[in-house]
């Protein structure tokens, strides 16, 4: 139900975006509209699969959005107008926040991921705040240039987690911007409490 909620508005919001699905693997049940391709990977670590996708299509930007998120209304426009006003900004991306309709324990694991005392000096990514350029941004909602992404390997395939936090370093460390912008905007499913 994730996954379909997740394509059915990357669909409706953004009708002209190729939309990769790469799965573990992929049943006759997995049917959806025409147009969405499913990519059976077999077990593979996420970042594997992010590489596998820029790999795939021929397409000039790469929106990463995980399966328990779904894009906000401008998502996708945003992050490509940024990406295009600045050759120098690699990545763009902006807060993932929890969905309106979540119920009240999602929420307060959601609420407590705002908290400095929680998740440091990137929690304002789990909230509507003012654009900022920063050192990094989770793949949950993260929109490149496939040729930047690709110049710099994309990323790393041995990493179990924080593969998002490398890619971004070496993005800085190329000299290089990340832009956090709140328009770019994903609603994140949150764990239970």
């Amino acid at each position: 139900p994730l996954v379909r909620k997740c394509v059915k508005e990357s669909r409706l919001k953004f009708p002209d975006a190729e939309i990769l699905i790469l799965t573990d693997t992929a049943s006759s049940d997995d049917r959806l509209e025409e147009g969405i391709v499913v990519i059976e990977t077999g077990n593979i670590k996420i970042s594997a699969k992010r590489n596998l996708g820029a790999k795939r299509t021929k397409k000039q930007y790469l929106a990463f959005i995980d399966s328990d998120a779904y894009p906000g209304d401008k998502w996708l426009d945003i992050a490509i107008e940024k990406l295009e006003s600045d050759i120098n900004l690699w990545v763009a991306g902006g807060p993932n926040i929890s969905p309106p309709d979540e119920p009240l324990t999602e929420r307060w694991v959601g609420l407590a991921q705002q908290s400095f005392l929680v998740t440091g000096p990137g929690n304002f990514r789990k909230m509507i705040k003012h654009a900022r350029e920063c050192k990094d941004l989770p793949s949950c909602n993260m929109v490149v240039r496939r040729e930047d992404y690709l110049s710099i390997g994309g990323m790393r395939a041995d990493l179990p987690i924080f593969e998002d936090k490398d890619f971004c370093l070496r993005v800085v460390r190329s000299g290089k911007k990340i832009l956090y912008h709140p328009d770019i905007l994903v609603y994140h499913k949150n764990r239970p409490l």
